[in-house]
């Protein structure tokens, strides 16, 4: 048996990879929806990758935000720790 390491993985990392399955997913949906439809190929091509792009960077959008966010609460942490310590001092 292998032993697998128990590091974590980073969350920007698994939503990355969850965001491109996700767009396929997506993408290949719309497409043959499209299809099933009787749209012409080109066209169904077409809704294909519009939705990708559009989950792809919705995914994207959503990470920036969450690590924006995070960022943002770790500094704001920070300066609330700030003016106590310097009370005390």
């Amino acid at each position: 048996m292998v032993d697998i390491g128990s590091g974590a993985v980073p969350l920007g990392r698994v939503w990355t990879a969850f965001g491109h399955r996700a767009a396929v997913v997506a993408g290949a949906l719309a497409a043959l929806t499209a299809l099933i439809q009787h749209v012409p190929v080109r066209f169904a091509c077409l809704r294909g990758a519009l939705a990708w792009a559009a989950v792809l960077l919705v995914t994207r959008a959503s990470l920036w935000l969450l690590q924006r966010t995070s960022v943002e609460e770790g500094s704001t942490e920070e300066s609330s720790e700030t003016p106590d310590t310097q009370e005390n001092a």
